[in-house]
């Protein structure tokens, strides 16, 4: 079974080495009690070790089970000492924190044995050493005697082959040794018992054979074993260390300890729970000190989650207030706030230490500018209606807005007839201001969301104000005022309405408009209820406006009115339509609910739906808009048509003569600017050409970009026109404007027109500082052009536009130029008649016009200017002299050129040859001119029916507001929109909206959430230290517990088995941190949110950990504390398990 030979072990320490052990050779019986005597230090206890597997020889061999152990691994020992050998050790060596039976259990855990079993074995191994009533006693509260027994019992438990006892009685008064001899004595009658003693009277009392030891060899032996050869066949498999099994209980037990076992992890943790119970004060201050980073972070994350809860509320609260919005325009707001605020990703990391860069914005927000979608609502409308049933349910209300606006007059101000809507007092100031208000449009009147089925007011509106005074509309012309909570109105409103002055409004804005100061004079008015209810409001239809001229004009033999905005005329009076309009009353007074967050109503007064319907329906038919939609063709405010229409039908001599009546009628600044146009126009041929010229040209991408940067530099006078930049590659500028030259005129090569270019760069006026790549400047309109057209579509269609409007500027200028020099031509043509009649030159005629022309350009007396001028001659021998024809020449040279840069001349010759031009043509080529340049309304159909309020035969659906039911509605919603989109094909088609709240809401939450982020990772160092502070008590905790160590090794724990119970002791305590991190900031959250309360006077916000967020927080703790043990308990793993038995 059992057998060692030549066995050698030494002990090395420095240079010196000791020999425990010297080629002893011994064989063992299956079951026979060996006692091992020998003095102190003979290596009694090493041949013990190694025999158990707790020591490991230096050469020799152990055969165990007719198996070599030369070849054993790490796992092939731990499982030997497992299931084949039982220590029993003389100072016990039991683990004081568990009890006798978890003491006894621990063996057999390792062996995989199930719960209920172990402690079935455990408890009839203690009973068997007469302990069956010490089961949950601590090892401190029992005899020495006891816990020797327990020892035995442990060792027994996992029924070994063989027993190994250290001097078991060492520790034991005689009586108890007895005890335990005799108890040593029944367990040999079955295994193997070696026993290591120092008393030969209880080795020869019980033992069946002595083995003397002495210097690390065997000197006597009182009944060796000479094993016969046994046949190969009965050997044991090399996959076990159990005796051969030739019975049904051993084959039993065989099959069982084929199988290697592990610890538990709940054995693990067992382990280290007991024992983190014996130090419960260090245990809980290393958890409370573990728990500071959770509870920073667990306190961090409460309060952004409170505040994200409190947006999320605002947001489901203000729905009334932003719906989804979707408007016949709609600009990229999220990317218009990136680009204000600055939250796009950019590179963090400066190339050059002390340098500052600029980050392109002013790109960003215009390419967001102009990257403003055209959304087609109608055909939205129209899907929603066909739809309709899929998001009733979701809808609070939707409200249509179309672009129309309400005019309304206050006919009883004392201050006048006032305008409250458009707003009379911004119409003076833009007409002031200019360009800086044009297109600003304010107005205190404002639609009250309708009710999804037909009410006039939604019940949202209802339930969010509370009635002041008064009542509800509850008919077209009733209105209703609107208060905030301390039942003020703002001073516009009070100027709008006429109730206070308008003309101070208009001095107010005008005063802010140009810089200065001024102080309103409303802060200590007060009015009452009554005083709005007074008030008298004209409606106007706007079609009212337009009266008849007396003049008409024919469509298919029939005759319309020519009709005439009033408004233009210099008497007019809004109050002379008040009879065909409509009264306005208000009739009560509301304000938002003490519990609203939100508003639905924008303004200042109110109105409904059904007065919105009752103007268009009074507009759509009015005289002036069923004529204007009966006559399509024709402008009815002129009598002209929007276009052409007739030239397929009139002959060649028909079209010059109306054309030339129209000619007729122009004055001559029209006539210039008629021709120019005509002299300038590009015909789709020529433009087409010119586009293939310049493509060809640039035909990348990379170059198209370059020709537009290089035209933006010109165009903002930046740039140089030289052939080759610095470092002599060709200069983009000159390539671009020598291409522009080239569509104009291909007569010359690209290379001709290169070398030409750089003599126009005075004329643009550039600044001469090459644009190169890498230029800061070339990089910011590089920046510029990719932001405005991020894709190849978007360039191309620019590098089109951008080409041909540049080409059209050039070709204006040369065509002017044309133009002028063929007026100083006629200008010299002129005097040339004049002065020369016949050819014959006239000296006088000559004499007189030089005296006029130097009169003109000096400041010289008539009578010197006459004196030399009578004095040239006209003729002379002298080449270089000065002569009459000479001096006549010059002076018409020059004073050509400066008549022909007299505007009112210019403008006189050019009507002059306008008309040689037209009078010079047959009436084919008259006739060609007709279609384009035949007199015709400037405005279009979509204008007209705009200016007349019109809301039929236009699209003038201006908005769709969708007011979701909740925040699960407006999901819904926005997928509805998404499920329309995805009908259309083409990205022009599909719906862009406006989420406002969302939007905002969503930054602030980034702002928060970055926040929260930068505030953890601070916090977060105290996590790590924990960490470290946690691996440092841990290491502690190995030294600690490195009997134990050396124990569990001894009874079959692997080192994997020792690292888990460290590990477990690491997550124990990762555990109660974050538990206790955990249960503070619940409690922390108490306080903290009644400061926030007090502080912001927000009720609602409430610092609330997430549950998830909890569980998170615990997990991150147990594994910070996993990996900061990790170190530690692999050096607990490698312990040599004698030296871990030998520490006290």
């Amino acid at each position: 079974m059992l057998s060692l030979k030549n066995i050698v072990k030494n002990y090395h320490s420095g240079d010196t080495v000791v020999s425990a052990l010297r080629g002893v050779s011994i064989d063992f019986r299956e079951s026979e009690f060996v006692s091992i005597l020998g003095p102190s230090g003979c290596g009694k206890t090493t041949l013990l070790n190694v025999i158990g597997g707790l020591d490991r020889y230096d050469s020799g061999d152990l055969v165990i089970g007719g198996r070599s152990t030369k070849d054993f691994r790490d796992a092939d020992w731990d499982t030997y000492r497992n299931h084949s050998v039982g220590f029993v050790f003389q100072s016990y060596n039991l683990i004081a924190h568990q009890s006798v039976l978890a003491n006894v259990e621990l063996a057999l855990t390792l062996s995989g044995i199930s719960g209920e079993e172990r402690r079935r074995r455990a408890t009839e191994a203690l009973e068997r050493v007469g302990l069956g009533d010490q089961l949950n006693k601590r090892p401190n509260q029992m005899s020495g005697g006891q816990m020797q027994r327990v020892a035995i019992a442990r060792a027994l438990v996992n029924d070994p082959e063989i027993l190994l006892a250290d001097e078991p009685t060492g520790a034991l008064d005689t009586a108890t040794s007895v005890q335990i001899m005799d108890l040593l004595r029944e367990v040999a009658k079955k295994r193997l018992v070696v026993m290591v003693t120092h008393n030969p009277e209880l080795a020869a009392a019980y033992s069946t054979r002595i083995i003397r030891v002495k210097d690390g060899a065997v000197v006597d032996d009182t009944n060796p074993y000479h094993p016969e050869e046994k046949p190969e066949e009965n050997e044991i498999s090399p996959d076990t260390v159990c005796e051969k099994a030739p019975s049904g209980e051993k084959k039993a037990k065989s099959d069982r300890k084929k199988k290697k076992r592990s610890m538990s992890f709940f054995t693990a943790l067992s382990l280290s729970f007991h024992n983190l119970l014996t130090k419960k004060t260090r245990t809980a201050l290393v958890s409370v000190a573990g728990s500071i980073g959770i509870i920073g972070i667990a306190l961090i994350l409460s309060l952004s989650n409170g505040v994200n809860l409190y947006i999320a509320r605002v947001q489901e609260e203000t729905l009334t207030s932003y719906p989804i919005s979707l408007t016949a325009e709609s600009a990229d707001y999220a990317a218009m706030m990136e680009a204000m605020v600055g939250t796009g990703k950019k590179n963090d990391t400066p190339e050059k230490e002390g340098t500052v860069y600029v980050d392109d914005s002013v790109s960003n927000l215009a390419g967001a500018l102009t990257n403003a979608a055209k959304n087609d609502l109608s055909a939205f409308d129209a899907y929603l209606r066909e739809h309709w049933d899929e998001v009733r349910d979701d809808l609070i209300a939707i409200q249509r807005s179309y672009d129309l606006q309400l005019q309304i007059y206050n006919s009883t101000a004392k201050y006048g007839l006032v305008q409250c809507n458009p707003m009379g007092a911004l119409s003076k100031v833009q007409a002031y201001s200019g360009a800086m208000t044009a297109g600003m449009s304010l107005s205190i009147f404002s639609e009250l969301m309708p009710g999804k089925n037909g009410e006039l007011i939604n019940s949202a509106v209802l339930e969010q104000y509370e009635l002041v005074d008064g009542k509800w509309p509850e008919a077209a012309n009733e209105l209703v005022l609107v208060v905030d909570r301390g039942h003020r109105v703002t001073n516009m409103t009070l100027y709008t309405l006429g109730m206070c002055d308008p003309n101070e409004l208009t001095a107010i804005l005008m005063a802010l408009f140009s810089g200065a100061e001024y102080q309103p004079k409303t802060d200590d008015l007060t009015f009452t209820y009554q005083d709005f209810y007074d008030l008298t409001l004209n409606l106007v239809y706007q079609t009212d406006y337009f009266t008849k001229t007396g003049k008409n004009y024919s469509v298919g033999g029939k005759t319309y009115p020519v009709w005439g905005d009033m408004r233009e005329e210099d008497d007019f009076n809004a109050g002379n339509l008040f009879k065909n309009g409509m009264e306005l009353k208000i009739v009560g007074v509301v304000c938002p609910g003490k519990d609203a967050n939100g508003a639905s109503i924008s303004g200042s007064v109110a109105y409904t739906s059904a007065l919105s319907a009752l103007v268009m329906e009074k507009i759509n038919g009015s005289e002036i808009v069923t004529q204007q939609l009966a006559t399509p063709s024709m402008d009815v405010l002129t009598g002209l048509p929007y276009r052409i229409e007739d030239a397929d039908t009139l002959t060649d001599t028909a079209k010059r003569a109306k054309l030339q009546g129209y000619f007729d009628t122009l004055t001559p600044e029209e006539k210039q600017k008629l021709y120019l146009k005509i002299k300038t126009a590009i015909s789709e041929e020529q433009r087409a050409e010119m586009l293939r010229i310049l493509s060809e040209t640039f035909p990348s991408v990379a170059e198209k970009r370059a020709f537009l940067v290089s035209l933006f530099g010109i165009g903002n006078k930046q740039g140089s026109l030289a052939e080759t930049l610095p470092d002599g590659t060709v200069n983009p500028a000159n390539k671009a404007a020598a291409a522009i030259l080239l569509a104009l005129s291909p007569d010359k090569s690209l290379e001709e027109y290169q070398a030409m270019v750089p003599m126009y760069e005075a004329l643009f006026g550039l600044d001469g500082v090459a644009l190169t790549p890498g230029n800061e400047t070339y990089d910011n309109y590089l920046s510029l052009v990719e932001a405005m057209y991020p894709t190849d579509e978007k360039l191309a269609a620019a590098f089109e536009k951008t080409a041909m409007s540049t080409i059209e500027s050039f070709y204006g200028m040369q065509k002017q130029q044309e133009i002028a020099t063929a007026a100083a031509e006629r200008y010299a043509e002129k005097i040339q008649a004049e002065c020369l009649p016949g050819g014959t030159p006239d000296a006088a005629k000559m004499r007189a016009y030089l005296v006029s022309f130097y009169e003109k350009s000096n400041s010289l007396p008539v009578s010197v200017i006459e004196d030399y001028v009578n004095a040239l001659p006209f003729f002379s021998t002298d080449e270089n002299a000065v002569t009459l024809p000479k001096a006549f020449a010059a002076a018409l040279r020059e004073d050509a050129t400066q008549m022909a840069k007299d505007e009112a001349y210019l403008t006189e010759q050019t009507a002059a040859i306008f008309d040689e031009f037209f009078a010079a043509m047959d009436d084919a080529a008259f006739a060609s001119y007709y279609q384009d340049y035949m007199e015709k309304s400037e405005t279009t159909l979509a204008d007209n029916l705009e200016a007349m309020g019109a809301t039929e035969g236009r699209d003038a659906l201006s908005a769709i507001n969708l007011y979701p039911v909740d925040f699960a509605a407006k999901e819904r919603l926005t997928a509805f929109i998404t499920q329309y989109n995805n009908t259309k094909e083409n990205d022009e088609e599909k719906i862009t909206y406006t989420d406002l709240v969302a939007l905002m809401m969503s930054s602030v939450t980034v702002i928060i959430n970055a926040i929260s982020y930068v505030l953890i990772a601070f916090v977060s160092i105290s996590l790590v230290v924990s960490s470290i502070m946690i691996g440092i008590i841990t290491y502690i905790s190995v030294l600690e517990r490195t009997k134990e160590i050396g124990i569990l090794r001894a009874i079959g724990a692997s080192k994997r088995d020792i690292s888990r119970v460290f590990n477990a002791e690491t997550l124990i305590i990762g555990f109660a941190a974050g538990l206790i991190g955990v249960l503070a900031t619940l409690l922390f959250c108490l306080p903290i949110n009644l400061i926030i309360h007090k502080l912001s006077g927000i009720g609602n916000i409430n610092a609330v950990l997430p549950v998830a967020a909890a569980f998170i927080l615990v997990a991150i703790s147990m594994a910070l504390t996993l990996i900061a043990g990790i170190i530690p308990s692999r050096i607990a793993s490698k312990k040599d398990p004698v030296e871990a038995l030998r520490t006290e």
